[in-house]
């Protein structure tokens, strides 16, 4: 693997009606920064500014910073000085040319927004061109069946921001919290091709998007039912899979999307698919004083101080479902996916939210230190990412992927 997988973990909750062909890719609009007094853009050649984008452009230096006051806009192009009234301007590249915006490079269109005295920069561009800078950060592989998998799932997820977002200011962030995003510099050409050839490809359920399609890096044997991770209703699609090679061998007997593929020998073990993460197992210490700070604010006097924790539901794969923490004044109840964000713990000077729910805690010791040990990376529904990869590896397509991930659906071309 080329690069570091990293995973999704937000759940997209609205209605969206039947998926009709399009005649043109969708345009997206990704938050690259948001709510920031300050932000520069840099450019090998100059840029053009558009204070309305229906207007005719000024051309102005590729070193240009924007910052917000109460009533205006200043644009410091290289010296020169541009007050803007509106709440909304653009910028575009000169040909050939990109917009760098805190090391990493954009295309197209950026739209700087401005909200009292901070700004947000938004990027839009081509749902296919917004692809190219999702994939080498969300699964980048030496096995292209893999990648074509995540094209078309990362496609899906977008494509569903773009029909529920039509009324906010943007589709979609270009951070962990929906997909990440990191623009179009030194794109390799499996991504291209990758993309290119899954083009227009999204996910539907009964000929409707999967607005809730979502993905993680690593399921540790197992994948969990969306109920259990996000306590939303129940998703046809989205339910518990086994992710193990004897699993794998009873999907290649009993339902192959392309039976001219020739798949490899897998071999006869329960062993995870996934078993090439480095977070297939770990062990963590967690301080139970960062467990107290990041209870709710609201929780913190009620509960008291921490004395012990008690496990109250599983889910289908094992992973904790509710936990219950016991304060010295009242208890509290914590669901699915939000475990991990409670129990952080310190990682090169910096919080990191615990890797999975599938944990054993221990006892609180002496030290007010409690060692844990889990299995897996991310929230755990949907594609795990290398398992897909080790699927890819041994043959198998990326409709055979996403058929084995993700039960019940179909596969559209929507344009």
């Amino acid at each position: 693997m080329k690069k570091k997988l990293f995973f999704l973990f937000f759940v997209l909750i609205f209605n969206i009606s039947a998926v009709y062909a399009v005649e043109v890719i969708p345009q997206i609009r990704v938050l690259i920064q948001d709510y920031t007094p300050e932000i520069s853009i840099k450019s090998d050649k100059n840029i053009f500014f558009y204070e309305n984008i229906n207007k005719e452009p000024v051309e102005i230096s590729g070193n240009t910073n924007i910052k917000a006051f109460d009533e205006y806009i200043l644009i410091d192009s290289n010296g020169k000085t541009i007050q803007s009234f509106s709440n909304q301007i653009y910028f575009k590249p000169s040909e050939n040319s990109l917009m760098e915006i805190n090391q990493s490079s954009y295309g197209y269109t950026i739209e700087i927004k401005k909200a009292g005295q901070n700004i947000r920069a938004i990027n839009h561009l081509p749902l296919e061109d917004y692809l190219l800078g999702v994939l080498p950060y969300e699964l980048n592989s030496k096995y292209i069946e893999a990648m074509k998998a995540q094209a078309v799932i990362s496609r899906t997820y977008a494509y569903a921001r773009i029909l529920a977002s039509k009324k906010n200011d943007y589709d979609i962030r270009s951070d962990y919290y929906h997909q990440v995003y990191g623009g179009h510099k030194n794109i390799e050409q499996d991504v291209e091709d990758a993309v290119k050839i899954t083009r227009g490809l999204v996910i539907c359920l009964n000929d409707k998007i999967a607005q809730y399609i979502c993905y993680h890096s690593t399921c540790a044997g197992a994948t969990e039912n969306n109920e259990f991770v996000f306590f939303t209703k129940p998703v046809d699609y989205l339910r518990s899979v086994k992710c193990t090679y004897n699993a794998l061998n009873e999907y290649k007997q009993n339902f192959i999307i392309n039976n001219n593929v020739k798949i490899q020998d897998i071999k006869k073990t329960d062993d995870p698919l996934c078993e090439g993460s480095k977070y297939i197992k770990w062990q963590v210490s967690i301080n139970l004083n960062d467990v107290e700070t990041n209870l709710p604010f609201d929780l913190k006097d009620k509960i008291g101080k921490i004395s012990g924790f008690e496990v109250i539901k599983k889910g289908i794969s094992g992973r904790t479902a509710k936990l219950k923490i016991k304060g010295e004044r009242n208890e509290y109840i914590v669901n699915g996916d939000k475990i991990r964000s409670i129990f952080k713990f310190m990682d090169n000077d910096r919080f990191k939210n615990l890797y999975s729910t599938f944990i054993e805690l221990s006892n609180i010791d002496n030290e007010n230190i409690i060692n844990t040990e889990g299995k897996g990376w991310g929230h755990s529904v949907g594609m795990c990412q290398f398992g897909a990869v080790t699927m890819a590896k041994h043959g198998f397509t990326f409709e055979d992927i996403i058929n084995f991930y993700y039960k019940n659906i179909n596969i559209k071309k929507i344009y």
